[in-house]
């Protein structure tokens, strides 16, 4: 997120959508430093409640720093699989529909 403060106004988002009996969804754009914390986000899920869980393929073609897609930021199928498995693993456990993009 790259912003001061920003995880703790989201949770605080969240929480306020769990109190108000708000449908929610995560959304979680799988680039290179997100990866190995997959399974925590599905974990986050299931903590809260969401509905579903969409893990999106990183495309920085449109990002809004650098643009340019390198091996530190697009991580490869083959390094994402692991993780993301564990990750489905524990939204299917939970019952929470699951979308890779």
């Amino acid at each position: 997120m790259c912003r001061k403060g920003a995880y703790e106004k989201i949770i605080a988002a969240i929480e306020n959508m769990v109190e108000l009996d708000v449908p929610f969804r995560f959304n979680c754009t799988m680039s290179a430093p997100v990866v190995p914390i997959l399974p925590e986000i599905a974990r986050k899920a299931v903590k809260y409640g969401a509905n579903a869980v969409n893990f999106i393929a990183f495309n920085p073609f449109e990002d809004q720093e650098t643009g340019i897609r390198t091996h530190d930021n697009v991580a490869r199928y083959s390094e994402i699989k692991p993780t993301l498995g564990e990750a489905m693993d524990i939204l299917e456990e939970a019952g929470i529909e699951c979308n890779v993009r």
